[in-house]
């Protein structure tokens, strides 16, 4: 199985509140109201920006407004679903109402769980940006053989983790999608019982000694884009 991951961006001159209210009242509903597209779709999660910055971490404020998260069987499922006729007619003028698309981005990831756990409301979201200098392979490598078995080393920091989730890149773009380029390669997920403990999490002193130590072995840092969100399921 495969997921579609797009930073979602508001539609200039929207309202933060508007553009939560809209996308999951409007037009969540309207993506399940259509058939001949959610028949490919396994699942539809939405994940509304509750928090543009996390307390401590070196990335500049989220100009991400919330995740959207679908997954499919394949790849070519993917495609299939976005080509449908009655997507085009309904669900892709619907976009264009809350969301800008071309500041948007998006990529197709693989999932890797690298701690089970009960999925929880609140989540933060690392939209993640290699090293400068760093190939695209080596950066997968390390972040799923190295930093995740750090992360996982540190109690102190995982006593706040409900689950944690790398989900890789394998595409950046969809045909026809008019999303921007892709800018990220993968999305990490960790979730926890509420905003405060985010902030905890990532001021523990064994936090910033080893695994921030580690973050910057194989991020752009600044060229990261993290937030925190509240999930909401659509489909699945």
């Amino acid at each position: 199985m495969v997921k579609l991951a797009i930073c979602v961006k508001r539609k200039a001159g929207m309202s933060p509140a508007d553009f939560h209210r809209y996308w999951k009242d409007n037009h969540g509903p309207l993506v399940k109201s259509v058939p001949e597209f959610i028949r490919h779709v396994r699942r539809y999660v939405q994940s509304h920006t509750v928090s543009e910055a996390v307390p401590g971490f070196p990335a500049a404020p989220s100009e991400y407004d919330g995740l959207a998260e679908l997954w499919f069987d394949t790849i070519e499922d993917i495609g299939k679903a976005f080509r449908e006729p009655r997507y085009m007619e309904l669900v892709r003028p619907d976009e264009g109402k809350f969301a800008d698309l071309a500041n948007s981005t998006l990529f197709v990831a693989e999932e890797i769980v690298m701690h089970p756990g009960k999925a929880t409301p609140i989540k933060l979201i690392g939209a993640l940006k290699p090293k400068a200098g760093m190939s695209v392979p080596d950066f997968h490598a390390y972040w799923k053989g190295t930093h995740g078995t750090v992360v996982k080393s540190v109690p102190e920091f995982m006593r706040h983790v409900r689950r944690y989730v790398q989900s890789h890149a394998v595409a950046g773009s969809i045909p026809g999608f008019p999303a921007g380029p892709a800018l990220f390669e993968g999305v990490a997920e960790l979730w926890y019982d509420s905003v405060e403990e985010v902030g905890k999490a990532f001021n523990e002193p064994r936090y910033l000694e080893v695994i921030r130590a580690d973050e910057k072995k194989f991020l752009d840092l600044g060229g990261c884009s993290i937030f925190v969100a509240q999930e909401v399921l659509m489909h699945g």
